[in-house]
């Protein structure tokens, strides 16, 4: 495998190391901005179909998924005890990380997928998360909702 096909570029300051196929085109986004600069919201709420609100900060990464046993790695959301495991989400399933100002979200090669607003992602890609979307992991739902 040539090193052109082995790295390749997710977005402007994240490289990563497999060779996946991009989805043709750009997704577009309008960035949630505060004053002049664009940053992020402070925090995000992730709530479940039955209810349930996760409410994580976005000052650092956040990883979603089941931490069944203390082996596992830590994560942010943690659904064993909300779904999960019936729902088919992974013990490290997906991850919401900051991009110059922009929320992304990422598959992390889960078994049963990662979903945004109904369209499968492709695995370790980054795409743009708003305000009122919507993520599948396997097939637990949650929406999306700023802070």
């Amino acid at each position: 495998m040539s090193t052109s096909n082995y790295f390749r570029k997710a977005n402007d300051d994240v490289v990563t190391q497999y060779s996946v196929q991009r989805p043709k085109g750009k997704a577009k986004t309008a960035p949630h901005r505060h004053g002049e600069g664009i940053t992020p919201p402070p925090c995000l709420k992730l709530i479940l179909e039955n209810g349930k609100v996760f409410e994580v900060s976005t000052e650092r990464e956040i990883s979603i998924g089941r931490r069944s046993r203390p082996a596992d790695p830590e994560v942010t959301v943690d659904l064993q005890g909300h779904g999960g495991v019936e729902g088919g989400v992974s013990r490290y399933h997906a991850m919401v990380v900051v991009v110059k100002g922009v929320l992304y979200l990422r598959d992390l090669n889960s078994v049963n997928g990662t979903f945004l607003n109904g369209h499968r992602l492709m695995p370790i890609a980054s795409y743009p998360v708003k305000d009122g979307d919507t993520i599948t992991l396997g097939q637990l739902s949650m929406k999306v909702e700023y802070c």
